[in-house]
């Protein structure tokens, strides 16, 4: 389930291309202030990166002070930023983060 859930978040990018290189998120109520090289470049390929890719800018879900919203665990998202982050460093050793249910 993690995995999956894992997977799911690695999908929303390249929104953030046209935005500064420091972009923040809310992340099921919680702020994240994450660069957008972390989100969209350590995996160009996953759902997260097509999500931000701007085709679909229109139809992220915002909060009422217009940040992008996810509607997910904020602590599975933050072991997922940190595995991007670490993805970014070495491509070939990024452990895939574990989060207990």
């Amino acid at each position: 389930m993690a995995r999956i859930f894992a997977l799911f978040l690695l999908s929303f990018c390249s929104y953030f291309r046209s935005l500064s290189s420091r972009s923040q998120l809310n992340v099921g109520g919680e702020t994240f202030e994450v660069r957008r090289k972390v989100l969209c470049d350590a995996v160009p390929e996953s759902h997260l990166a097509e999500l931000f890719s701007g085709r679909w800018e229109s139809k992220i879900l915002t909060d009422s002070s217009g940040l992008p919203f996810l509607d997910v665990n904020p602590e599975c998202f933050g072991a997922i930023v940190d595995f991007l982050k670490a993805r970014l460093k070495d491509r070939q050793h990024a452990e895939i983060p574990v989060v207990a249910e």
